[in-house]
């Protein structure tokens, strides 16, 4: 039950203190900050995400890229259904070994380092698919590139985690999913 107090409180505008916020912490769930209410290190972390969404973005083109002309390649190396499936199939099968590699290497090498490295491999992987005269070529740089995305995963979402401030994190890591699933349709 509703009192006059709670109906009130709930209708009057929140009112910023020293701090940017109320003090009840509500205004960060429902999204209603003030501009000034976002620290430094907030921004940081918004830049650093909307940098990070466009590795995912690019990390979901790659997974869906190859759909849209399989029966390209399907005529250029003469391959017949079975193998153009394993074409196809072979990337998305290599995220879960990569997404191990990647909270491994995260660990050891520390995001920024576990980053770069999967970027590196995103960016050989798909030299070496354009590249690839073989069947068995492609094959190994689709897989290449699967363990790539599937690193990359795990190291942009714990980075993004751990920099993110607490009321925005939520938000920032939910970018990420968004950006893959931009990617893949594109």
């Amino acid at each position: 039950m509703e009192t006059p107090a709670m109906a009130a409180a709930l209708a009057a505008p929140p009112q910023y203190g020293a701090t940017g916020r109320s003090g009840d912490g509500a205004e960060a769930v429902l999204g209603r900050e003030s501009p000034s209410a976002i620290s430094p290190g907030g921004r940081r972390a918004i830049l650093l995400s909307c940098l990070l969404a466009i590795l995912v973005v690019s990390e979901g083109y790659d997974l869906g890229v190859l759909n849209g002309c399989v029966v390209l390649i399907k005529e250029d190396l003469s391959l017949s259904m079975m193998q153009a499936s394993m074409v196809v199939a072979i990337s998305p099968l290599a995220v879960i070994p990569g997404a191990m590699v990647g909270g491994h290497l995260a660990d050891s090498l520390g995001r920024i380092k576990s980053l770069l490295v999967s970027c590196g491999v995103l960016f050989v992987g798909p030299l070496g698919m354009a590249l690839s005269a073989s069947l068995w070529g492609l094959v190994f740089f689709r897989a290449f590139v699967g363990a790539g995305i599937g690193s990359a995963l795990v190291v942009v979402s714990m980075y993004i985690a751990e920099v993110a401030p607490p009321e925005l994190r939520g938000r920032l890591i939910a970018g990420e999913e968004v950006g893959i699933t931009i990617g893949v349709l594109l």
